[in-house]
């Protein structure tokens, strides 16, 4: 038969159950805390692509039959309306923008396309006799693929003025029966500084295989 515990009995008891369990919470051990490494990742970081990356026109349906190597520093931009591509550099001090466009047979000629960036650049119109020579003085260049780039440096036209004021300087080029137009935009004193990124970029069009 059950026989109750005494009061001695039950007092040691109790402290035996007491300590029991501080011994159990003294031994578990402490949660352990998570560390987290935040990362940050920049603007350029997410959008551009390494230095000297083959890049082709992305446009959906388009039909290009060109090719060309990005400049070290320089980036792709989504395309869009005319635009086939679009590139930028990584240069605050000195951006630039480069659109490309393609159009079908011939495009009207280079005197036609000069007189029409002369007009965006507020230039004052050449004579025909002076849009000749000044087109005639105007570099080609062989691109790695051997094709004959037609360069059109619109810095010699402004001599004069702040350097602060809009320039172009453009590449004109045929690929299977398409015109490409390569047109680089910015101040003029970072359309010259850029001048030689620029060339690199057209001395590596070559056509698709």
């Amino acid at each position: 038969m059950f026989k109750p515990c005494s009061k001695k009995g039950s007092a040691a008891i109790a402290l035996i159950l007491i300590s029991v369990m501080t011994t159990g919470v003294a031994c578990s051990p402490e949660p352990k805390k998570r560390r987290y490494k935040e990362l940050s990742v920049t603007a350029d970081q997410r959008t551009a692509p390494s230095s000297a990356e083959t890049a082709v026109p992305a446009k959906p349906g388009a039909n290009i039959s060109l090719q060309w190597t990005l400049p070290e520093g320089w980036f792709s931009l989504p395309a869009d309306g005319m635009r086939i591509a679009t590139f930028k550099n990584k240069n605050a001090d000195s951006p630039v923008e480069c659109s490309v466009v393609s159009i079908p047979g011939g495009a009207g000629g280079i005197k036609a396309n000069v007189r029409r960036w002369m007009e965006q650049l507020k230039l004052p119109p050449l004579s025909e006799e002076a849009a000749d020579r000044y087109i005639a003085g105007q570099e080609q260049i062989r691109s790695a693929g051997g094709l004959l780039v037609q360069l059109v440096d619109f810095g010699f036209l402004q001599k004069e003025g702040p350097a602060s004021d809009p320039s172009l300087h453009a590449a004109i080029v045929t690929a299977s029966g398409q015109t490409f137009f390569f047109k680089m935009t910015g101040t003029k004193v970072a359309v010259r500084e850029n001048r030689d990124p620029f060339l690199l970029l057209c001395r590596s069009l070559r056509e698709n295989a």
